[in-house]
């Protein structure tokens, strides 16, 4: 920094007397080694009151001031990955970077875990012991730029309640319905269902907060919570065709079972009890079933000591436009063909799954998929089936 009529602007320091000692490289003939020390005054620097708005706006300038802004503290989480927290003005919603500058600050920045550290501790911390996202606080800063962009240095000297109510934005065009939409509080968990349009489906809530992007938690297809902060902008994101699961059938639960035929009740059964609540609507049944056995990697599906082996997997809607199944080679050299609704797909490895994708018709949709061996003495492993809408 530049020193103007003797006064050096700069934060880290208490007001008061100090002095820096100064000692010499080189050591005199009798070996002693000159010493000297600089005393000088620590003055307490004169801030000037300001707000988010006005800071965003300055110049360059305007760095070698001091600014006193009370604004709400948010991004302090732990798996804040911007290397910066924010303060977030409570009425305009406009929003400053905090960053740290030099060993002084009481907010920086760990590359190693990418978290906001705060240094409560600093003799400088009037008043509360700690400071987390939400908190309306008051922080003593300098302005400082980096490629032309303003953001605060500096330390907190207190904090308040934060009665500020957050705001909820919905995206234009996107039809949204909320548990709640007055009295807000912050850190307030909020239910938000979506009306997904005509013939889309719903990958996600995204919430914009400003400074970061986030999703919010899913409870069902269209229903997701999310937790408040100053400012939250709401926009469905939607999924591309054919890749929402409509079912996910996982034949890993047979480990350690008795080694006999399996029936449709029994699969249908099973299949019923280990897929998820949304899912079970859209499971019908698994049928005409015959060479199908309980195995480690899944479903072992064999035609062994018979000309044939089958089973049918029906759903109850009329949604899923495509179909995906892993399967294994029974053996490294077994090159059997599994026939999957007429087709035939043959597995590449008997130690990692190969997927095959089953694609409805333009306009049609994947009802059910037939799976069979016409011949004998077949055999492979189901490790699992999906359907997408």
């Amino acid at each position: 920094m530049t020193v103007v009529d003797g006064v050096k602007k700069a934060l880290g320091l208490m007001p008061g007397e100090a002095a820096i000692n100064y000692q010499c490289k080189i050591a005199n003939k009798d070996l002693t080694v000159p010493t000297s020390q600089a005393v000088f005054n620590v003055l307490d620097p004169v801030s000037e009151n300001s707000s988010v708005s006005s800071l965003l706006a300055a110049s360059e300038e305007q760095t070698d001031k001091f600014y006193t802004i009370n604004a709400i503290l948010e991004g302090a989480e732990p798996n804040n990955s911007y290397g910066a927290a924010f303060l977030t003005d409570p009425t305009t919603r406009e929003q400053i970077r905090l960053s740290h500058a030099s060993e002084y600050d009481l907010f920086k920045y760990k590359q190693s875990d990418k978290t906001i550290f705060f240094n409560n501790k600093d003799i400088r911390c009037t008043a509360s012991p700690s400071f987390v996202s939400g908190d309306l606080v008051t922080a003593f800063v300098q302005l400082k730029f980096t490629e032309g962009v303003p953001y605060l240095d500096g330390y907190f000297q207190k904090k308040e309640t934060n009665d500020s109510e957050p705001t909820i934005t919905i995206k234009d065009g996107d039809t949204i319905s909320l548990s709640k939409t007055t009295g807000l509080k912050w850190g307030e968990t909020i239910e938000a269902t979506l009306t997904p349009e005509t013939g889309k489906n719903v990958k996600g809530l995204i919430i914009d907060r400003g400074y970061a992007q986030d999703y919010a938690a899913g409870k069902s297809l269209n229903v997701f919570t999310f937790t408040l902060t100053s400012t939250n902008y709401l926009s469905i994101e939607y999924a591309d065709p054919g890749t929402t699961p409509v079912l996910q059938i996982s034949f890993t639960w047979f480990s350690g079972d008795s080694f006999s035929p399996l029936t449709g009740d029994d699969l249908t059964s099973q299949v019923a009890s280990h897929i998820s609540t949304e899912q079970k609507d859209a499971f019908d049944k698994i049928g005409s079933v015959q060479g199908c056995y309980p195995g480690a990697k899944g479903l072992w599906f064999s035609s062994t000591g018979k000309t044939s082996a089958s089973f049918d997997v029906s759903l109850n809607v009329r949604t899923a436009i495509r179909a995906k199944v892993k399967a294994y080679r029974h053996q490294p050299n077994c090159e059997d063909a599994l026939y999957i609704n007429g087709n035939s797909y043959v597995p590449t490895s008997s130690s990692v799954t190969t997927e095959f994708t089953i694609n409805a018709a333009t306009g049609s949709y994947i009802n059910n998929l037939s799976f069979a061996f016409n011949s004998a003495d077949k055999n492979t492993y189901i490790y699992s089936i999906m359907f997408f809408k």
